[in-house]
């Protein structure tokens, strides 16, 4: 996949690594992340532009728990590490914001979907 610009052209997707030297693929240059938690291919959902920098809030409660025990593998010798961070996170607006003067067609948001396509 191509865009043509003048004579020559600029490639649409790159995957990782390779040319593009990236640790993801891009399309556009922006970052593409596969996840499992994606809608089904070909409905709303299933592509997302996100902006998890300046769009998402992250929460950090009480650090990293650290516990030892020496009983949990004790027929074999051996000591036993539990590490628990507990992290929650939310979008820094409810609902997209519609510019004064854009009309209920022309929303901004940091998470745009792809439309239901056949």
């Amino acid at each position: 996949m191509s865009l043509a610009v003048g004579t020559g052209g600029i490639p649409i997707y790159m995957p990782a690594g390779g040319l593009s030297g990236q640790p993801y693929g891009t399309l556009f240059g922006r970052p593409v992340l596969a996840i499992e938690q994606a809608a089904t291919l070909g409905t709303l959902g299933d592509i997302l532009l996100a902006d998890l920098q300046n769009g998402y809030i992250l929460a950090e409660k009480g650090g990293i728990q650290s516990d030892m025990s020496i009983h949990v593998r004790f027929v074999y010798d051996e000591s036993v590490f539990r590490f628990v961070m507990r992290v929650d996170g939310q979008p820094v607006r409810a609902s997209a914001l519609t510019p004064y003067k854009g009309g209920a067609n022309y929303t901004q948001s940091h998470f745009v979907g792809l439309q239901t396509r056949s």
